[in-house]
């Protein structure tokens, strides 16, 4: 998963999303369509130190064959000044790129193969 073999160079960083903003946006970013994105479809994305979020492939409604991954988390609790963060309420946000070449598989970290790790401090 992790690696220059989920992007081919192409897609464009969005505005921030929470507390990692360089690796969500709160509007798509776009990347080619791939094999290995596309492989990201139902999976889960655990973010290290931070919330698991389900992932899903959503088509460019324009008819391109461009792609992107919505990440969506549900909150356990309220998130303490953040009014989006309510408890049972969805937070979706969209991976960018840096976040698809910091993705490594699940199992290097003990997960099973439906996960994908962020490590943001790597």
């Amino acid at each position: 998963m992790a690696g220059a073999t989920l992007l081919d160079g192409k897609g464009a960083d969005g505005v921030g999303f929470d507390a990692m903003s360089e690796y969500f946006s709160d509007k798509s970013v776009w990347f080619d369509s791939t094999p290995e994105i596309r492989a990201l479809d139902g999976r889960k994305l655990i973010v290290v130190d931070d919330a698991e979020r389900d992932l899903k492939i959503e088509d460019d409604p324009s008819g391109s064959k461009k792609i992107a991954v919505a990440a969506t988390a549900l909150p356990l609790s309220d998130v303490p000044n953040e009014p989006d963060m309510k408890e049972g309420r969805p937070v979706k946000g969209y991976l960018t790129k840096d976040a698809l070449r910091r993705l490594k598989p699940g199992s290097e970290f003990g997960c099973g193969d439906n996960y994908v790790v962020l490590d943001p401090d790597e």
